[in-house]
């Protein structure tokens, strides 16, 4: 799978340049000032961002700034002619995460492309997974990259947007829920699996004319080789009808939940043996519930 490259910058003969370098090498590449970056940015996902410092108008670490928020994910490199001036990307808030001096390399330029290359292929390889696993799962389940777009939607959580998962894959969150209580939870919620790289355990209420669904959600973080976060993976099983009293019922139901979200974060998680949900996780979630009245606001178990 190709990377995708934003390359920033106001000299139109570097751009050239980049482009036809990185192209050689197999990325698909966008190439913008930093006024046209804006626009790339929200037209598309990358993995890789590399941005011109000093520009006419305009600041590369502003510009990776922006792209720091609008597409986590992404590699952020920022480079310059003056190594005086490439200091100012020094530093622990810096959006910049490679400095690199003009001019550039290919062969530097190529071990970029390739590893965010790499990067791509492992997510692809765990999205087939989810596909594979719950395209025809009766629970919804999704992943998306950490700009909001929906790389895999099944046609159970399809269905609860109501629309095909074709209309939904490949469009952001931004696109799908207008603005509001909603919108913001969500974002937050992916927010959280970016902030801490941990599991987010929620409970959330879908609501229509005449019926309702409360689901048990878990987002986990999705990494690539190197153990960055590239994309959030989500499994929502049904607990509408879960059994509101202690007792073997209700203890088999949350022993299955656990079950299905733990077989979930493993595909998630590339199939390593790294620290799942346990089922206190999921208990002091529910603890609170006598009739499946809950909140829909998201409440992370991680916390303490």
């Amino acid at each position: 799978m190709p990377a995708t490259v934003l390359v920033v910058d106001d000299d139109a003969a570097i751009l050239a340049l980049f482009r036809r370098l990185l192209r050689a090498n197999g990325a698909d590449v966008e190439v913008a000032d930093a006024a046209g970056a804006t626009a790339a940015l929200a037209a598309k996902s990358f993995d890789l961002v590399i941005s011109d410092l000093q520009m006419p108008g305009a600041d590369g670490l502003e510009v990776l700034d922006a792209v720091r928020r609008a597409c986590p994910g992404a590699f952020r490199v920022l480079m310059s002619g003056s190594p005086d001036a490439l200091v100012r990307g020094h530093g622990e808030n810096s959006p910049a995460e490679l400095l690199l001096e003009k001019p550039v390399s290919f062969a530097r330029l190529r071990e970029l492309c390739e590893e965010a290359a790499a990067g791509a292929s492992c997510v692809r390889s765990i999205v087939d997974a989810m596909g594979r696993r719950y395209a025809d799962s009766i629970h919804s389940a999704f992943v998306k990259d950490t700009a909001g777009r929906y790389l895999f939607m099944n046609d159970a959580g399809a269905a609860l947007l109501g629309r095909p998962a074709r209309a939904v894959e490949g469009e952001r969150d931004s696109k799908i829920f207008e603005r509001g209580t909603l919108s913001e939870e969500i974002r937050g919620s992916d927010q959280a699996v970016l902030r801490t790289g941990r599991p987010y355990l929620y409970v959330n209420a879908m609501r229509g004319p005449g019926h309702g669904h409360v689901f048990l959600s878990a987002k986990f973080p999705v990494r690539d080789g190197t153990g960055r976060i590239r994309a959030i993976g989500c499994l929502s099983p049904e607990i509408t009808s879960l059994p509101s009293r202690e007792g073997g019922d209700r203890a088999a139901h949350v022993g299955e939940l656990l079950r299905e979200l733990n077989e979930a974060a493993a595909i998630l998680d590339g199939g390593s043996n790294g620290p799942l949900l346990e089922r206190p996780d999921v208990e002091r979630l529910l603890a609170a519930d006598t009739a499946c009245e809950v909140s829909a606001v998201p409440a992370p178990f991680a916390d303490g």
